[in-house]
């Protein structure tokens, strides 16, 4: 069987899994310490037109990575929406021909 060198999850649960069942809990916060607004613009940087890349998912991935960035450390920096959108292609694929499709079709 072809196994792809570069596949770097596991693609079916083995033996050394743990697959116990976790319940999930919905998270209860405090009404008293939920705010009726929020203003986060002052971390969020400017938004980025796409153009034609179809690379929706990968602009708004990056985003989320420049705000926690500023955020929790002050620093202002343009993550690479093509990089993030060619390696998503990637993963998806899981060969190395790109075609300009979006990363979620």
């Amino acid at each position: 069987m072809y196994r792809n060198p570069y596949q770097w999850y596991a693609p079916t649960l083995d033996a050394s899994m743990d697959t116990r069942r976790l319940t999930m809990r919905p998270f209860k916060v405090p009404v008293q310490k939920i705010l009726s607004s929020v203003d986060l613009r002052r971390w969020l940087t400017p938004v980025k037109n796409q153009a034609q890349t179809d690379a929706c998912a990968a602009n708004a991935f990056a985003g989320a990575i420049e705000y926690i960035i500023k955020r929790r450390a002050g620093h202002n920096v343009n993550v690479s929406r093509l990089f993030i959108y060619y390696n998503g292609r990637m993963i998806q694929q899981r060969s190395f021909e790109v075609t300009d499709g979006g990363a979620s079709k």
